[in-house]
């Protein structure tokens, strides 16, 4: 099936922070956050609750824009702690928006600084994002790897809700393997722990994940039917990303079912949503669901204005470029793994000291080629000064002689002759004058 993924992956990426900490009503944080004696490190905090309350109200843009400011102060005043719940919270939201590289090099950073502090139930949130990310990627064996691990943390510690959560991810992950008895045990295991936590968000969640296994078996009415559960669930309970995610994934079956109208009415409702709370990642996705069910109706003209626009907002998310930074940073963290394991002072020392050393050779390297450049310029300007000089000098040059010319000298000569005959003195010795002087200035 290809739809009932897009659900999946915001379920990642959000980890239950409710279920890890009580959040605050907005008024309530904007009261404490103008409170003079409140230290800047429960400031922080309270503004990274309220970009979550931002981020479920679906306004995005706010919510990043805060955690940006608290992560930039956390590393300027080095509160770890605090660094490391805005990387989560920031590479989260990039997450959402198809940011891949920036979201995997934030979740990395949170969960090595949380590992330092002893944080493991941090921990455990930072690795079940990680995990969503390749999921989105399709690395579904990578992403078993981080979400083991974080569900090992979470039963060691007894957390119910974190178990639920990890339980259920893991499941989607193996249905998406194909492997769908281990998928479903996962799962049922996630909805019994919601129930008896009354958790009725997480319930929703875990009734998703049951849809998308047996859209996967094709078994598209059973599908529905949990879908239809979870629907009802998120409009209870406000949650309008995973709405925007259920419209879509009912839609589609009711498209593979021959219903296109109905599948349109389900596809419409997700766009309004999506437009609602700006997820330009999901709108992608309904242009190319409208393009389907045009094309089952025969409108094959629409279907591909629909394929195009598609497209194009895809494009802008995501690159192939992102999957090879990936890679990348992927590799970086496990080096640092490994040397972080390494508690040598001596070690660090030597790191720093060749770290100095080589930012000293950028430097000096960057000066010396600076004053090439410099240097380059000058002569390369006072060359130009000397050609135009030499011009000049040719010009004018050219200019004397041609007053000099054999006939101009002998016109000048004839007409001092004429004034001497007419006996006009005066005016013969001031022509004279001037002809001498003309002469001088040629010859110098």
């Amino acid at each position: 099936m290809k739809n009932t993924l897009y659900l999946f992956i915001f379920l990642f990426l959000c980890l239950a922070e409710g279920l890890f900490a009580q959040q605050n009503s907005e008024d309530s944080l904007w009261v404490a956050l103008e409170r003079e004696d409140l230290a800047d490190s429960v400031k922080m905090s309270k503004q990274i609750e309220l970009a979550n309350l931002y981020f479920q109200k679906g306004n995005y843009k706010r919510a990043i824009e805060i955690c940006e400011n608290v992560l930039a102060d956390a590393q300027k005043n080095n509160y770890k702690g605090i660094e490391a719940d805005a990387a989560h919270r920031l590479g989260s939201l990039l997450t959402d928006e198809g940011k891949f590289p920036q979201a995997l090099d934030l979740l990395l950073k949170a969960v090595q600084l949380r590992k330092d502090l002893g944080d493991k139930l941090n921990v455990a949130r930072s690795l079940n994002n990680i995990g969503a990310i390749y999921i989105e990627l399709k690395n579904y064996s990578k992403a078993l790897e981080f979400m083991q691990e974080a569900l090992q943390i979470l039963k060691k510690a007894e957390n119910l809700g974190g178990v639920a959560l990890i339980s259920g991810n893991i499941g989607n992950v193996y249905n998406n393997m194909h492997q769908y008895d281990s998928a479903l045990w996962y799962v049922q295991q996630s909805l019994q722990i919601r129930k008896k936590m009354q958790d009725k968000q997480g319930e929703a969640y875990t009734l998703n994940y049951l849809g998308g296994i047996y859209e996967k078996q094709n078994k598209p009415n059973l599908a529905i039917q949990y879908y239809l559960e979870a629907l009802k669930i998120e409009k209870e309970v406000k949650d309008y990303y995973l709405m925007c995610f259920s419209y879509q994934n009912i839609g589609y079956l009711y498209l593979m079912l021959k219903n296109a109208s109905l599948a349109r009415d389900y596809f419409q409702k997700a766009e309004a949503v999506a437009r609602q709370i700006g997820a330009s990642k999901e709108l992608s996705k309904v242009y190319r669901l409208y393009a389907q069910v045009d094309s089952a109706e025969n409108n094959f003209q629409r279907a591909y204005q629909w394929q195009i626009l598609h497209q194009q907002l895809k494009d802008s998310i995501f690159n192939v470029e992102k999957s090879k930074q990936i890679a990348e940073l992927q590799t970086s963290f496990e080096v640092a793994q490994k040397e972080s394991q390494i508690k040598d002072l001596s070690q660090k020392a030597q790191i720093q000291e060749l770290e100095i050393e080589r930012r000293n050779w950028l430097l000096g390297g960057s000066l010396v080629l600076l004053l090439i450049l410099g240097f380059a310029v000058y002569e390369f300007a006072h060359n130009r000064r000397i050609e135009a000089r030499y011009q000049l000098l040719q010009s004018e040059l050219r200019w004397r002689r041609s007053q000099m010319n054999p006939h101009f000298f002998f016109n000048a000569m004839g007409a001092i002759q004429d004034v001497v005959s007419r006996s006009e003195t005066s005016t013969a010795i001031a022509y004279i004058a001037k002809f001498a002087k003309l002469m001088r200035q040629t010859l110098e």
